[in-house]
């Protein structure tokens, strides 16, 4: 990304603080502040594109600078360059905190937005509109690295002020709802989520219409948590209407474009339409590493997910490079304890564990699990998948007694959470596997049977590439009454497996 680029950014981003400090404070102010921001921006950050101007830094002028360098010079300017002027420091901190997320640069992001947000609180009061703006700010950056309490915390906060000041339509107002919305799916909170959604959609639309930002963003999230409920053809509808709204008013390339045909593609994964999904993953990783860069998060999500559809097609020669790219550059951009990265740890166990070779898979779900539970805390749903996938592997590795454990472990989360998931029910039948290895049928039998009849009954639910479980389900019941000399059951069970409408889709050990 070359010095066009970033001039053009930059440019965006002072267009954009000009109208925001004009709606956040009072018109007098907001004029000052806008101008010094405009002033620090055009000559602080702008004029790293001349030569004359980079002489003075102690490098040899660069033809080249990047977005990047010149805001990491910018930022290292604004320390004491505006005394006196406290409001304007914490609106340039605010701009350039949003320029580094943008770029995928999240520590960088924070110190900026964190203290511009102190600034605020501390002159303009808790309830100023001009602190509501950073908080939402903030809130997203949260969102952004996996801190999903913290962003769950201040967004609560941050939306009932605005609906206090602002009315539940206002615009300020649902797009806080939205980043909450988004907070509580983050933490595997789909009820919550998806009732402010749903209702930040219909605000949205009632208020902006269809395709205004805040609504397609909203229409973005609310898809990502039909498609987290197992509702992909709700979220097929949602995600194709959202690619058709930021391609109209923001174009085939830009970021949110790009998001959205993403997480169609993931749909289309879900649904079992490999080829199609295949074919858009390509056309956005080829797009998000010319535009982002091949280390933003973004494009780091679309190779994880290109990598997932492989890995349901069976193809686990081309996805594992993949998932190994993935996880690498994960750890490398966002941290070892980052959600994403843990995505692609627990991912790539999975990919060794369809493979076979389970005792590579092993340490790697062991450790997924125990930072996901860290991370993540002991219910949510991604840490109770790492468990599953644990005692799936233990199992295959014939360590019953330590399935027995960990799948005990993840069925009580489960049923602590009330969850009525297909999850709940596999856990069940491959307990009920980890006690028979054990030879404790008579304990086994009961959770085997309730385990497939459960999942039978959520199979409408289930991901496309996750229903070959169902027949494996049955299978070891077949199994079970093979090994205790039962053949009429054994024979039922196999009729049961003959009658059932083939599955095609990956297979599953």
């Amino acid at each position: 990304m070359g010095l066009a680029m970033a001039a053009a950014f930059i440019v965006l981003l002072v267009a954009g603080v000009v109208v925001s400090a004009a709606m956040a404070v009072r018109a007098s102010r907001a004029e000052a502040e806008a101008r010094a921001l405009n002033d620090f921006l055009k000559n602080d950050v702008l004029a790293e594109a001349s030569a004359y101007h980079q002489t003075g830094v102690n490098a040899a002028p660069d033809p080249e600078i990047k977005v990047r360098t010149a805001l990491d010079r910018a930022a290292a300017q604004i320390e004491g360059k505006f005394a006196g002027q406290p409001l304007v420091e914490s609106s340039v901190r605010q701009t350039i905190g949003n320029a580094y997320e943008g770029l995928g640069l999240y520590s960088e992001a924070q110190r900026q937005i964190e203290r511009a947000l102190e600034l605020r609180r501390r002159l303009s009061g808790a309830q100023d509109a001009s602190t509501l703006d950073v908080m939402s700010d903030l809130g997203h950056l949260y969102y952004s690295q996996g801190r999903f309490a913290d962003a769950e915390s201040i967004l609560t906060q941050d939306f009932n002020l605005w609906r206090r000041k602002l009315g539940e339509s206002h615009p300020e107002t649902l797009r806080s709802m939205e980043l909450l919305g988004l907070a509580y799916r983050g933490q595997g909170n789909f009820v919550q989520a998806e009732r402010l959604l749903t209702e930040a959609v219909e605000k949205g639309r009632g208020r902006l219409g269809d395709v205004n930002p805040i609504t397609l963003d909203a229409i973005d999230d609310l898809a990502l948590v039909y498609s987290e409920e197992g509702r992909q053809d709700q979220a097929e509808a949602l995600y194709i209407k959202a690619v058709e709204g930021w391609r109209r008013i923001r174009g085939a390339e830009h970021p949110a474009t790009l998001t959205s045909m993403n997480n169609l593609a993931m749909v289309f994964t879900r649904m079992g339409k490999y080829a199609q999904a295949e074919v858009l993953f390509a056309q956005v990783l080829e797009v998000k590493k010319r535009v982002l860069g091949k280390t933003h998060p973004e494009t780091l999500r679309g190779v994880n997910n290109l990598a997932m559809t492989y890995r349901a097609e069976g193809k686990y020669v081309i996805g594992e490079p993949l998932f190994l790219q993935a996880l690498e550059l994960r750890t490398s951009v966002l941290g070892e304890q980052h959600v994403d990265t843990l995505r692609s740890l627990n991912n790539l166990a999975l990919l060794y564990f369809d493979e076979e070779k389970y005792q590579q898979a092993e340490p790697l779900a062991t450790k997924a699990l125990e930072l996901r539970r860290g991370v993540l805390g002991a219910e949510h749903a991604d840490t109770l998948r790492s468990q599953i996938l644990l005692g799936r592997i233990q199992l295959q590795r014939r360590k019953y007694a330590n399935a027995e454990a960990t799948l005990r472990n993840a069925l009580k989360a489960y049923e602590d959470a009330k969850s009525d998931a297909w999850e709940l029910y596999q856990c069940q039948n491959l307990l009920g596997e980890s006690l028979a290895g054990q030879r404790r049928f008579e304990e086994a039998e009961p959770r085997m049977l309730a385990g497939y009849k459960g999942m039978l009954q959520r199979q409408a639910s289930m991901p496309v590439p996750d229903r070959s479980l169902l027949p494996k389900a049955a299978e070891r019941i077949v199994k079970f009454y093979q090994d205790q000399g039962k053949p009429g059951n054994a024979a039922q069970w196999s009729q049961e497996l003959s009658s059932a409408e083939p599955v095609a889709t990956m297979n599953h050990p």
